[in-house]
């Protein structure tokens, strides 16, 4: 027995197939909009994390497994040296994405403070973490804002 997405049994389909939970997937799918299956986490971006480093002095090593990892801090992209990759062959050749990127693909980030603390932080919590200064920073800006007024 075999159920489609419309709602209709087919009976020449594989009867190995548990007819309660292929009715269970249908029903699933046919009742979530694509949307509502995309979580929604804010985007990291190099430019948010070149911001980041630059106002909290931090070093921020973004690492992406199969792409490779950067590190920024005080607001700039450490180069990897001459003798790892000609600096022209990132973003232009394979083996070497662009920065943004790696960005992009990471799941990791690996975070010292100024004190030397390292803290590791995953994906959604990087996002949040990079959310709330963010807000902190605008919140701050029109503080400033307000009393030169």
């Amino acid at each position: 027995m075999h159920f489609d997405c419309q709602g209709k049994m087919q009976l020449d389909a594989i009867p190995q197939i548990n007819v309660f939970a292929a009715a269970q997937i249908c029903l699933c799918f046919s009742t979530v909009a694509a949307e509502d299956l995309v979580i929604d986490v804010s985007e990291i971006t190099l430019e948010k994390l070149r911001l980041f480093t630059g106002q909290s002095n931090t070093l921020v090593t973004i690492d992406a497994p199969l792409f490779g990892s950067l590190m920024v801090f005080n607001g700039r992209v450490l180069n990897k040296g001459a003798s790892y990759v000609e600096p022209e062959k990132i973003g232009n050749s394979i083996g070497f994405p662009a920065y943004e990127q790696v960005v992009a693909e990471a799941s990791r980030f690996w975070i010292v403070d100024e004190t030397g603390v390292r803290q590791r932080k995953g994906r959604e919590e990087m996002a949040r973490l990079l959310e709330d200064v963010q807000t902190r920073n605008v919140r701050l800006s029109s503080i400033k804002s307000a009393k030169s007024v």
